[in-house]
């Protein structure tokens, strides 16, 4: 691998992880109702998500795939199931008035969720596996990459993916700071809990 090659994977990178989509609604979600802890924590478990198909794609992604089967399709449904609980309660926070802080232990659970939420989701998305199966190949020969590379390349995804997730949740934490009683806060609230309802039916329903 030549540094133009790990240049263009991260611009590819940094393009798709820019780019409004799945994940990004998860992130916002995540940090607009419980603060930017959840949304951070969220950010975590995605980039756990592509860390793993990274290491699938230099292992090889066509056989790991293959070997997949019911098991994705359990994921997704898990995947689209967890994202309408979370638009639901979204939707519902936005008519309610400040809590006060919840204890550590229901925060650390609630925290792990946040980061199962963001791993479940990259782990059923198709974008992700095409992406990694049919794409990355197109950059780079798997087979040709050696330890030192491939250490090069999960940073990169590291840097870039949680960068730019971690940047999105920290924006949307912004909302969640004594925002109740605002109705403009409380607008977009349940729009964004409608939008990630909406998307989490796109992730069970697509084939």
């Amino acid at each position: 691998m030549t540094a133009l090659d790990l240049l263009l994977f991260a611009l590819l990178m940094l393009a798709l992880a820019v780019l409004p989509s799945s994940s990004v609604a998860l992130v916002v979600a995540r940090a607009s109702l419980g603060g930017r802890t959840h949304g951070l924590a969220a950010a975590a478990g995605i980039v756990l998500g592509d860390l793993l198909y990274l290491g699938m794609a230099l292992l090889g992604m066509s056989w790991v795939a293959s070997q997949l089967g019911a098991a994705f399709s359990l994921v997704r449904y898990l995947a689209g199931a967890y994202l309408i609980w979370l638009g639901w309660q979204l939707w519902r926070s936005a008519g309610q008035a400040p809590r006060g802080a919840a204890p550590a232990t229901g925060r650390a659970r609630s925290v792990a969720a946040s980061f199962a939420g963001g791993l479940l989701l990259t782990l059923s998305d198709i974008k992700a596996i095409l992406f990694y199966a049919s794409l990355l190949p197109q950059l780079m020969n798997p087979a040709g990459v050696d330890a030192g590379e491939a250490v090069a390349l999960a940073l990169i995804t590291v840097l870039v993916v949680g960068g730019v997730k971690s940047a999105y949740a920290l924006l949307a934490a912004r909302w969640q700071p004594g925002a109740a009683e605002n109705r403009y806060s409380r607008g977009a609230r349940r729009a964004a809990g409608g939008l990630l309802a909406a998307v989490g039916l796109g992730v069970i329903v697509k084939t």
